[in-house]
Order: C-alpha cells, then structure tokens, then sequence
C-alpha cells in the first residue's frame, strides 16, 4: 500500500531554491535523489543514467512535479536502453517503489560535444518520450547542472528548481540494497537515517576530541606563561636587590673616604719651617674684666721646626709679656 509521503497537495516547506523560479511550472527533487544521482555521474559519467520516479502535485502543488526516485540503469555497449534495461527498471519500481511513474531521467557527461547532445536526443525520443518529462544533465567537467522539461518534441531549459527534504523511504531502502535485500513495508527501519546519525556522531565525537586536545594545550601554554611570568619576577627581584647592595656598598666606601679626607684636612696639627716664626693664636677667654688676653707662641729655634700649640690656663688668663 503506497504511504501518504507520496501524496503531494501541498508544496513542501523544508526546501533549498536554486537558480530563478519563473512561471507556474515547479520542479522538486528530494535531496536523497540528488545525492545518488551525483555518486552515479562521478562513478560511471555516460557509462549510466538514473531514471526518475515520481508524481505530479495535486490540489494547492498542482503544476508541481515531484522527483522522489531515483534507479541506476547501466547502458548498452552503444550507449542506449534495450528490453533487458526495462525489466530491470519495472523489477525495481514494484519491489522498492510501489505506485511510482518514470517522470524523466538524469544524464552525467565528462564532457559536453555534439556525440554526447546526439545520444541524449536520442534517448529521450527513443527511450522516454512524453513520460521522460524531466531531465537533468551534469556537465563534469565544467562543474555545471542544469534541468530541462521535455514538451512538444523539444527541452526548454528551467531557470532554476528545488531540493526538498523529506521522510523518504522509499529511496531509503533502495540505497541501502546492497546492503539488505528488503521491499517496504509500514513499520520499516530507517538504516540511511541511523548511517547519517552514526557518521554525525563519529564526526561530532572527533570535534570533540580535537576540542579537548586544543583546551588541553591551551592550559598546558597558560601554566607555562605563568611559570615563566614567576621566573621573570623572582630575576626582577633579585636584579633589585643586588643593585640595593651595589648602592650600599658604594654609600659605605663614599662615607669612608670622606671621612678620611676630613681627617686630613685637620688644622690640630701646624709644622712650621726651618727659621719661622709661628703666628700668634688669639684665645678669647675672658679675663675677671672682661679684657680679652692674648697668648704668645713659643719663639721656634733654629735648626729644628716645632709644633705651636696654643695653651689655656683654666680660671684665670695669663698675660703676654
């Protein structure tokens, strides 16, 4: 029994535009479709087409063409469909698309020449016809797709279409073939959605990891700037200390030889010359008048120099002669 995603009375609301949509005309196709058609071309380029299955909208999606199938067919050696071709496609659509129509066909080339535009006239008057109404060519090697609608016995190139994303069965199961032999039934098991969670998560588990291995080093920088920044502060300290012991040092041996230079400089102690008379020291201690005295230096001899040194008679002045 065919399943109500097939069932297209409404456009759908989680879609992707690309190129200019003009005119009435709407071409969907489900992004799983897209997906295999594009392994198909970069696998086997003109080697394969992919037929398309679909339906046409209905209600408010009426002029809408809906592409939810897609079916690998290999080619004859001169490049075209025989009766073997179609028994495959019929095989495929009842086991995996049950209720689908052939609404048109997909095409990769290497590259585009006039053998290559021959060969897909052909196929699509020959092959498809009026039911072959979508066509979907991928030049390769100008990295380039573009979408026809085949009317009147000729395309007409669309200015741009839609990728929908949807609960795709269908589809599902036929991707997964090679993998497990099943036709659809109602409770199936959605192995693509479980591959893509799978590969999310392997993918999100590796950022993660990649995550704690950078937090991990920018620690390791952090603890290593501040041992760095402790180490500068410690020399900073200690350059300090011994510029302060440098300085006392200096104020140390500063003091010293003032000292000393003051010590020579001292008039305790007058040598007077061979045949001078030493001048005379006033004291002004005062006397019982008040009178200041004067004291006489010793007459210096001849012969020998004397020291001078002024005396002081404690209580009362001595006068000079």
């Amino acid at each position: 029994m065919e399943q109500k995603w097939y069932e297209y009375t409404s456009f759908p609301d989680n879609v992707r535009q690309i190129g200019e949509i003009t005119g009435e005309k709407r071409i969907y196709i489900e992004d799983y479709v897209l997906t295999d058609i594009r392994r198909i071309f970069q696998e086997k380029q003109e080697r394969a087409i992919s037929v398309f299955l679909g339906k046409q909208g209905m209600g408010q999606a009426e002029g809408g063409l809906f592409v939810y199938g897609s079916i690998e067919v290999d080619l004859t050696e001169d490049g075209d469909l025989g009766e073997e071709q179609w028994d495959e496609i019929y095989r495929v659509i009842h086991q995996y698309f049950p209720g689908s129509k052939v609404v048109g066909w997909g095409f990769g080339v290497g590259l585009w020449n006039s053998q290559i535009d021959s060969q897909v006239r052909k196929l699509q008057e020959q092959q498809f016809g009026d039911m072959g109404q979508v066509l979907f060519l991928a030049d390769l090697s100008e990295q380039e797709e573009k979408v026809f609608i085949y009317e009147d016995n000729a395309f007409e190139e669309m200015a741009g279409y839609f990728i929908y994303f949807a609960k795709n069965p269908y589809m599902q199961n036929y991707m997964l073939r090679d993998q497990k032999e099943e036709s659809f039934e109602e409770g199936y098991d959605d192995e693509v959605t479980k591959s893509i969670r799978r590969a999310i998560h392997k993918k999100k588990t590796r950022q993660e990891h990649m995550q704690m291995a950078a937090w991990g080093l920018g620690a390791a920088l952090f603890v290593l700037l501040l041992f760095a920044g402790n180490l500068l502060l410690k020399s900073m300290d200690r350059i300090r200390a011994m510029e302060e012991a440098i300085q006392t040092i200096s104020g140390s041996y500063d003091t010293k030889t003032l000292a000393k230079q003051q010590d020579e400089a001292s008039p305790s102690a007058v040598t007077t010359a061979p045949g001078q008379t030493p001048a005379l020291t006033q004291t002004t201690a005062p006397d019982q008048t008040g009178t200041p005295t004067r004291t006489a230096a010793p007459t210096q001899t001849a012969g020998a120099a004397r020291t001078a040194v002024p005396t002081q008679v404690p209580g009362a002045a001595q006068a000079a002669t």
